[in-house]
Formats: structure tokens, C-alpha cells, sequence
């Protein structure tokens, strides 16, 4: 089984096609958990972008923010939602 944690499971806007698939998605040997034992962390837009700042900032807003997790991230973009998957090192 491959658990996955949302970083912000009450982030409907991001995470809402997760959420309303939890269940069917056990059929498929993902489990979405919000315990601190897991595999995969998805990390919603605003761990990482800061629409209120200048680019540069924001994206060092990001950097930081990753840089702290210890993590190494693949950005994708599904239905105009952006998301990244996350891999804890």
C-alpha cells in the first residue's frame, strides 16, 4: 500500500479530486493518510508560491520552504490544478 499525505487535507481547491476519491483509491493500493508515516506528500501552491511578492522572492519563498522539508519535488499540473509529488529524503 502506498500512503500518500496531503500537506493540507482541508484544501479543497487543490486536493478536492483526492479527497472525494480516498476510498476508490484503496481499490488501487493508495491510502490517503494524514498520519507522519508515509511515502508520497502532495504539497499544495502555497508551500511553494507567493503570488504576493515579486518573482524572485516568491520563488526563493519556495526554495525555503522545500529546503526545509528535505524533500525533492516533481511539479505537475492536472486540470489546471498545480501540485507537486513529494519524495522525503
Amino acid at each position: 500500500m502506498i500512503k500518500v499525505k496531503l500537506t493540507d487535507s482541508n484544501n479543497m481547491k487543490c486536493f478536492s479530486g483526492l479527497i472525494h476519491t480516498k476510498d476508490s483509491l484503496r481499490d488501487y493500493s493508495i491510502d490517503i493518510t494524514d498520519s507522519d508515516d508515509y511515502d508520497y506528500e502532495f504539497v499544495h501552491a502555497n508551500e511553494f508560491v507567493n503570488l504576493s511578492l515579486p518573482l524572485q522572492e516568491s520563488v526563493d519563498y519556495g526554495i525555503e520552504n522545500y529546503i526545509l522539508k528535505s524533500i525533492v519535488v516533481i511539479n505537475c499540473v492536472s486540470g489546471g490544478i498545480i501540485f507537486s509529488i513529494v519524495w522525503v529524503v
